[in-house]
């Protein structure tokens, strides 16, 4: 009974050196990080010794012990140094940030190039320092840039999220743990992490609406892959315009799920088209479009007098098809812009580390002649209401 009653009383009392080391590490890491902030705003001097343990101690309330924690923690982390005998300095060059950007789409797709164009320019003016990371939608590669992240020494992560991502969500959930990041574009769910997204329900909902008041009726939407948040937000865009203006519609007829390249545009508007007859396509991105619009012209149709066509994302080849194509513009160096204002935010300690942000930011219609202007024109001076059936 005695053994027994002796592992009893040292499970109890590992479990309650447990708590109080799990108390001891928050304390710690709330210290640091404050401390790590007001060092980036520059509240302590970089010519005078840092203060000492004593004197931070009585201001966070906390042990000798915790702040020498603290303070060898950052010391190590590069934004302290030490000096035998004489003390603990900030080290001159800490005002300099390193960021790593993981951008998972192609950089050939003009829309993730605007983004990091976006984010490098905002780099610049600071005098930061960006760590660029390509995968190419290579969910190894990008778990292996993960893995390496606790050996180098960052600052802070923005990820372009991708088609892979979302296989290597547990990696990018420890990450968030050690680092702030940011993700940009597609929601990754359990991430603690900021988030920085185009409005795709209001984009979807503008396409859509737009090609009903060149009257079009009957609109096949080539909707990208429903696992990823953009795509689903674009698709509620497509319902939410057909509902207002009480337009019947079958999912199963008039969705077609497809990946986001001008091959699989191509391959299901084709299928599609080959049975069944529509007024107007609108394209979850201009790369499906494009492929549409190839698919359009093989079965002999042309573009607008058949078929109006919408893209979304404004990318650089749209405007250089024969029919240069409508679209939804997401403002890409913007979203960039804010990736890294946002990320900032929480370098420099102005919002609190647990305090989650998600910016929705907003799009524009282009207009060009791939959904036929020239008939919306027509259509004004003959005093038609710009709803109607498409002959």
């Amino acid at each position: 009974m005695k053994g027994r009653e002796k592992v009893k009383e040292d499970m109890n009392k590992g479990k309650t050196k447990s708590k109080i080391e799990n108390v001891e590490r928050s304390v710690v890491d709330r210290v640091k990080e404050n401390l790590k902030a007001r060092i980036l705003r520059g509240e302590f001097s970089t010519t005078k010794r840092f203060p000492s343990e004593r004197k931070l101690g009585k201001e966070y309330s906390a042990s000798r012990i915790t702040v020498r924690h603290a303070i060898s923690e950052l010391v190590a982390e590069g934004y302290l140094f030490r000096i035998p005998f004489k003390g603990t300095y900030i080290s001159k060059d800490i005002s300099r940030q390193t960021i790593q950007l993981i951008v998972n789409p192609p950089l050939n797709v003009s829309f993730f190039a605007d983004i990091l164009e976006g984010i490098e320019k905002e780099v610049s003016k600071d005098g930061n320092k960006l760590l660029l990371k390509c995968t190419d939608e290579n969910a190894e590669i990008e778990r292996r840039y993960l893995e390496k992240i606790r050996e180098e020494k960052l600052d802070g992560l923005i990820i372009i999220s991708g088609v892979n991502s979302l296989s290597n969500v547990d990696l990018i959930k420890d990450v968030s743990h050690i680092l702030p990041v940011v993700v940009v574009d597609i929601y990754l769910g359990e991430v603690e992490a900021d988030y920085i997204t185009s409005d795709d329900e209001k984009g979807g909902y503008l396409a859509t609406k737009h090609l009903i008041e060149l009257g079009n009726r009957k609109i096949l939407h080539l909707a990208g892959p429903l696992q990823h948040s953009t795509a689903r937000g674009r698709l509620n865009g497509y319902k939410k315009a057909l509902e207002e203006f009480s337009i019947d519609f079958d999912d199963e007829e008039m969705v077609r799920y497809t990946g986001w390249s001008i091959e699989s545009g191509y391959y299901e508007a084709k299928k599609f088209l080959m049975n069944t007859r529509v007024d107007g396509i609108f394209a979850a991105n201009d790369e499906i479009a494009v492929g549409a619009f190839k698919a359009i012209r093989e079965l002999g149709l042309s573009v607008p007098s058949d078929i109006s066509i919408i893209g979304y994302g404004n990318l650089t080849i749209g405007r250089y098809l024969e029919v240069p194509l409508t679209t939804v513009d997401q403002k890409p160096e913007k979203v960039g812009a804010e990736a890294y204002r946002v990320l900032m935010e929480r370098l420099k300690g102005e919002r609190n580390s647990h305090t989650l942000k998600k910016v929705v930011m907003d799009v524009e219609l282009i207009i060009r002649e791939s959904c036929g202007i020239q008939k919306q024109i027509d259509m004004k001076k003959g005093g038609n209401s710009g709803v109607g059936i498409k002959r």
